[in-house]
């Protein structure tokens, strides 16, 4: 997910996890190659862009996320290297 802070990035973070996925937040100030590794990296299967419009989908929930599943996956801004 690469929208920037703000009423977008909520409905996307939210809609990936009523949809049964796990939002990767990518920094929107990252390089094309700091973006690239951490999709490839992630094994990101949707690329919600900033420049895309929110995808719509029917209102029924896929949720049914535990106390142990993952919900999102941050990478660090790798200012000491590959962000990991």
């Amino acid at each position: 997910m690469r929208y920037p802070a703000g009423t977008n990035w909520v409905l996307a973070f939210w809609g990936t996890l009523l949809a049964g996925g796990i939002t990767v937040a990518i920094n929107t100030r990252w390089a094309p190659p700091e973006v690239d590794f951490a999709l490839a990296d992630s094994a990101a299967t949707i690329d919600l862009a900033s420049d895309t419009p929110l995808p719509d989908a029917d209102r029924s929930s896929r949720f049914g996320a535990g106390p142990d599943d993952v919900a999102a996956i941050f990478y660090t801004s790798g200012t000491t290297g590959r962000p990991e």
